[in-house]
């Protein structure tokens, strides 16, 4: 905040006193007496609701008008006004260097920091996947700059490495691109705050994939999950894939108990009866995570204020898998989802064995919406990955059904299919997994308001 408060005097002999301005009584002349002394000025004292002195104005604070300073609001003064609707203002109205020329940031700035990265890809020519994860470190510009990446190859071997830099662009939708090549040309969609994204492979020859990416932020312990979440994922091993659903509770010391469900090439599973885990919290957000009857080790990271966990590995070499935990809800209803949504998903094409023939694996990304009630539109636009062959998704939307439970469990009807999994407390995301019903395909979706 900047004042206005000082102005000069200049009080000179001979000169006419400035208004406002002390000066020395004046010489008594014959038979007089000396004169009076003038009286010093008050200072205009920005912030007080009175316009003096040099300010423009002064609404006791920062208005759609008036700047704190008590200069007028305009985009490009450097002086950022909240209230009157700006984003950033860099001292100019020029366009292209990260903020608008209506003081607006560019759909680009949501993506800044660093992600928690965590993928999951099948490779259709065999039916394995890979699983990766690390962090990213975004611009906010243009470009993904780097980071680092560990990822298991789907045949016991875990490896690492620096992450390459990747360009990105955001549109007006909050759609995210991705045009690197390889693994890493996907696209998307990311959360209105910036705190998390979905993405999905759209390489031309690329393994249909699911990426989801969470922001660090934030200072953790154990106890930050010391709650229960419903786990929602997909693992990939060999010639099996599995589709998960069920809870996990932590206990706030490092112990963790599990039930979960699952579809595995159409066979529906579960629930196991409660298992026993571990879970390790460092203090950036970084979580560990056994699962599973073979107590595999996933890692990845907690979002800040700790409703959103997403893990992948696992870093032991065993089966490839991508896990999205949701803390569970008090009091949630249908109205929790409600508005429009990016939507990330991975599928397996296999029912009970032995599983047809290609395709096998298939992702997408497109966008939906829920009318808070009892229905959920799906599968508009985007981009299809079917083992590697991308194109278009259909453009017709899908009226489907949905419910919500009060502790947060989400199920919806898509195609005849029934999946399970959670909406979030605030209803920013969403996880499913299924088929919950005999001969129907594993899948996985996330949903990022």
């Amino acid at each position: 905040m900047r004042y206005s408060f000082w102005f000069l005097c200049v009080c000179a002999l001979g000169v006419m006193p400035v208004a406002g301005c002390g000066e020395n009584g004046g010489t008594g002349g014959s038979a007089g007496s000396g004169g009076t002394g003038g009286t010093g000025g008050s200072p205009a004292v920005c912030g007080d609701g009175t316009v003096e002195g040099t300010e423009a104005c002064d609404d006791m604070g920062e208005s759609a008008t008036c700047d704190d300073d008590c200069t007028l609001a305009e985009c490009g003064d450097g002086v950022l006004n909240v209230t009157a609707g700006e984003e950033c203002d860099d001292g100019n109205t020029m366009a292209g260097d990260g903020c608008g020329a209506t003081c607006l940031l560019p759909p680009a700035a949501l993506f800044n920091g660093t992600y928690f990265y965590q993928a999951l890809a099948g490779n259709f020519p065999v039916p394995a996947g890979y699983s990766w994860w690390g962090d990213l470190m975004a611009d906010g510009v243009s470009e993904i700059t780097g980071g680092t990446l560990s990822w298991n190859d789907g045949a016991g071997g875990v490896l690492s490495d620096s992450a390459p830099e990747i360009a990105y662009t955001v549109d007006a939708a909050r759609r995210m691109t991705w045009p690197g090549g390889g693994a890493f040309n996907a696209q998307g969609g990311i959360a209105s705050d910036g705190s998390v994204a979905t993405m999905s492979s759209i390489g031309a020859t690329g393994w249909p994939g699911l990426a989801i990416l969470v922001r660090r932020g934030g200072t953790f312990d154990l106890t930050s999950l010391e709650d229960t979440y419903h786990l929602n994922g997909f693992c990939i091993d060999d010639s099996t894939d599995v589709a998960l659903w069920g809870t996990v509770t932590f206990d706030g010391f490092g112990g963790a108990t599990e039930e979960l469900s699952g579809n595995a090439n159409g066979l529906v599973v579960g629930p196991t009866p409660s298992m026993a885990q571990t879970y390790t919290v460092t203090a950036d957000g970084t979580v560990t995570l056994t699962v599973g009857a073979l107590n595999t080790p996933n890692q990845g990271g907690i979002l800040m204020g700790g409703d959103l966990v997403v893990l992948s590995g696992p870093t032991d070499g065993e089966a490839p898998c991508l896990l999205v935990l949701i803390r569970h809800s008090d009091s949630a209803s249908e109205s929790v989802l409600s508005g429009n949504y990016h939507i990330g998903a991975f599928l397996a094409e296999a029912n009970a064995p032995p599983p047809p023939p290609p395709p096998h694996f298939s992702s997408f990304t497109g966008t939906g919406s829920s009318d808070g009630l009892s229905t959920v539109t799906t599968n508009t636009g985007g981009r299809i990955n079917i083992d590697g062959a991308v194109g278009p998704f259909p453009a017709a939307m899908t009226n489907d059904s949905y419910t919500v439970a009060a502790d947060g469990t989400l199920s919806v009807t898509i195609a005849g299919t029934t999946l399970v999994g959670a909406v979030s407390p605030s209803g920013d995301y969403a996880a499913l997994a299924g088929g919950t019903t005999l001969g129907s395909f594993p899948q996985f979706w996330f949903f990022v308001r």
